[in-house]
């Protein structure tokens, strides 16, 4: 066993104890998919950071670059960049000032429960499409440090990630994220 795979399972271990630490500190429906609304802006901004240039996009545009040069990747951190300034100051701070959860909730508010299930169905797959990238550049980063196949290395990412984020909720992850 590798010096990188030992640090990786080192790590993935301390993901799971920290979920099982932080699910002690879940009482309501905020504490798990708010974090009680209590993240403060240094979590928070190392949540995002980690979440945006995470394993996929280290992993997918390092591809990119490999195969189009560096001119196939100028576009990215702009592009992130952007979108989060739109998303913050579009979504997020009405979702605040409302105390409300989602963007399908602002929806139902402001239209109707019809466009709250319209939201929640194209919102859906796009969070699952985003999650999957980033647990699939993990199981490669596992497949390339061990002697697992990437779909064994993707499968037990997948395990981990459910596992922790199930126990700990957003508190687990923002905190996974900045460590």
């Amino acid at each position: 066993m590798n010096l990188v795979l030992i640090a990786i399972l080192i790590y993935v271990f301390l993901q799971l104890v920290l979920g099982f630490v932080i699910s002690r500190r879940i009482h309501t429906e905020d504490d798990y998919l708010l974090a009680g609304r209590k993240l403060g802006y240094g979590l928070a901004t190392f949540s995002i950071f980690a979440t945006w240039f995470g394993a996929e996009a280290c992993i997918g545009t390092s591809g990119a670059a490999f195969s189009e040069g560096l001119y196939g990747v100028t576009a990215d951190p702009f592009g992130y960049g952007l979108c989060l300034i739109v998303m913050g100051i579009v979504f997020a701070v009405p979702l605040w000032k409302r105390k409300l959860t989602t963007v399908a909730d602002m929806l139902r508010q402001r239209y109707s429960f019809r466009a709250e299930r319209i939201a929640a169905f194209v919102i859906a797959p796009a969070s699952l499409f985003w999650a999957a990238a980033q647990i699939r550049a993990f199981g490669q980063v596992l497949s390339a440090s061990s002697e697992l196949t990437v779909v064994a290395a993707i499968t037990i990412a997948a395990c981990v990630v459910i596992a922790y984020t199930v126990m700990g909720g957003l508190l687990a992850d923002a905190i996974s994220d900045m460590i």
